[in-house]
């Protein structure tokens, strides 16, 4: 399995899910595609990664009781610098859904959503790089807007 060390600037680098239940959500993943997950960071709000083979792939993490959201899988695209991307985005019609923040010492991220609504994150790596594998069986390999 070839191990992805970086995506270009604009490609798709993370994805995770926001689920009402992380545990059915874990176990309905590990079993659908191979997934293994790590334990729940407490730091990090119980937010936790799926691998493959020991490779990050994607993370997921429990929505607010009191959003009445659904869940999501959402999209993070790479950036070199997220404050700057954000600002571009607002500068041509973006919202801002979450200010550009640290993300401990693996990097920082960014939510926005363009004139039409959708919304998509934005990731600066830091000790983070995204996903470690791009496009087999088991892994990220398409994204898509629907509007």
């Amino acid at each position: 399995m070839p191990k992805r060390e970086t995506a270009p600037i604009g490609a798709p680098c993370w994805v995770d899910l926001m689920t009402s239940d992380t545990e059915r959500s874990r176990e309905f993943y590990c079993q659908l595609f191979g997934w293994e997950a790590e334990e729940p960071a407490e730091e990090f709000g119980g937010y936790f990664n799926f691998t493959k083979d020991g490779i990050r792939l994607a993370g997921c993490m429990a929505g607010q009781p009191d959003a009445h959201a659904p869940a999501v899988w959402s999209v993070y695209l790479n950036s070199d610098d997220a404050a700057t991307t954000v600002e571009m985005a607002v500068s041509r019609g973006a919202g801002v859904q979450v200010q550009e923040m640290a993300v401990g010492d693996l990097g920082s991220m960014a939510v926005v959503s363009d004139p039409g609504g959708a919304v998509i994150g934005v990731w600066q790596p830091g000790l983070h790089r995204g996903f470690g594998v791009f496009g087999e069986s088991g892994t990220p390999s398409w994204f898509e807007l629907h509007t």
